[in-house]
């Protein structure tokens, strides 16, 4: 599954740890279909989310927490009005250099994936909430011990996930997901050409109807659905692109239409190409004086 991999490492190197603030409208696609090498906790603060893991949809509520196995593919579309925060890490930030017997007796085992997380975490209190609260204040201020205090606090999450007996042994997937690999590696790499579900059917040697039943059941999108969103997706990285009309981005992207490009847009995201547009350009500006703000405060 390489290529649906996520573009970027999250982190450095050094501290392998990337934090988002994110937040949806009424079914609102939120997070497009991918994996990464680390692991992501996910906590809703306001909404609810439905997030598909290979396929199964989960519903998240408000004070829930849902954590992610690496090289899982999944994507999320907020059911109501929502904001959600997000930790994606490399397990390994649990871990100490001594071994105690907590080490041993869970937090070794979970880096070496024997054991797991039992979804969703239902937060009785706003202890884990406070926690996630916290990890965003360091993440965004960026202080000498940040990262100490980040890590401090991710471990506070571990410990409340143990002390209310969501860690369990890891069940393995025993399903076969070459073919839906072995496709989405083709799409990616062809998105641009004519594609039917029929010749991905054929590329993996299934019967048609048999191969779009699989191909849902393990994405939660038929194949022409796939197709669309994922040529979507690419047109929202062209956009930023001001000197590219709406016209050449669409046939860039693989549609034969500019006017079923259009129409495919508003259906996944909610407004045209060019609203789209603008409304990257604002938040572009707006980071911008922002970063200029806080250049100025320092010097």
């Amino acid at each position: 599954m390489k290529s649906f991999r996520e573009k970027h490492s999250h982190g450095d190197r050094l501290f392998p740890f990337e934090f988002f603030d994110q937040s949806g409208e009424v079914n609102e696609q939120v997070c497009f279909l991918h994996w990464h090498d680390e692991i992501e906790w996910l906590y809703v603060c306001e909404g609810k989310i439905n997030i598909f893991v290979d396929g199964i949809s989960h519903i998240i509520n408000a004070g829930e927490m849902y954590a992610l196995e690496p090289h899982i593919l999944h994507y999320m579309i907020a059911i109501e009005k929502s904001r959600y925060l997000t930790c994606v890490f490399d397990r390994h930030l649990l871990e100490f250099a001594l071994a105690d017997y907590v080490s041993c007796q869970y937090i070794n085992p979970f880096i070496e994936g024997k054991l797991t997380i039992k979804n969703p975490v239902i937060c009785s209190d706003l202890r884990i909430q406070n926690t996630f609260f916290n990890i965003l204040n360091e993440y965004k201020n960026q202080q000498i011990s940040s990262q100490l205090s980040i890590k401090l606090n991710l471990l506070y999450i571990f410990q409340d996930i143990i002390e209310n007996n969501y860690l369990i042994p890891l069940e393995q997937n025993k399903h076969n997901l070459l073919a839906v690999e072995k496709v989405l590696q083709y799409i990616e790499k062809n998105y641009q050409e004519k594609i039917t579900s029929q010749s991905l059917a054929q590329l993996v040697n299934y019967n048609h109807q048999y191969f779009s039943r699989y191909f849902k059941e393990n994405t939660g999108y038929t194949p022409i659905e796939y197709i669309n969103h994922y040529r979507i997706e690419k047109a929202c990285e062209l956009l930023f692109d001001m000197d590219l009309s709406i016209l050449s981005i669409s046939v860039e992207c693989g549609f034969d239409s500019c006017s079923y490009f259009i129409k495919k847009f508003k259906e996944i995201k909610s407004m045209s190409p060019k609203q789209y547009r603008k409304v990257l350009l604002e938040n572009y500006e707006k980071e911008q004086r922002y970063l200029m703000s806080k250049s100025v405060k320092k010097s």
